[in-house]
C-alpha cells in the first residue's frame, strides 16, 4: 500500500506536536510551522521506524518538498 500525504501529515503532526492543515506535496519545512532542523531529524527517525526502512544520506540531502520524501518512502517499500 502506498503512503499518502495524509499518512505523512499525521506522522509529521506527531513530530511537531501540532495538527497540520492542508499539507501539500510541494510544501517544504519552511512552509510548516514547527518543522525545524531538529524536528526534521526526529521525523526521519520516526519514518524509518514506522515504515521499517532506512534512508541514506544522499536521499535526505535531495529532499526539497514533502513529495520527495513520500516518493522515497514508497520506493523503499516496494
Amino acid at each position: 500500500m502506498k503512503v499518502t500525504i495524509e499518512d505523512f501529515s499525521h506522522l509529521l503532526s506527531e513530530v511537531i506536536g501540532a495538527k497540520i492543515e492542508n499539507l501539500q506535496l510541494t510544501n517544504s519545512p519552511i512552509d510548516v510551522e514547527g518543522w525545524d532542523s531538529l524536528n526534521h531529524v526526529y521525523l526521519i527517525i520516526k519514518l524509518e521506524t514506522f515504515y521499517k526502512i532506512k534512508f541514506n544520506t544522499s536521499q535526505i540531502q535531495h529532499w526539497t518538498c514533502v513529495g520527495d520524501i513520500i516518493n522515497d518512502i514508497n520506493s523503499a517499500k516496494l
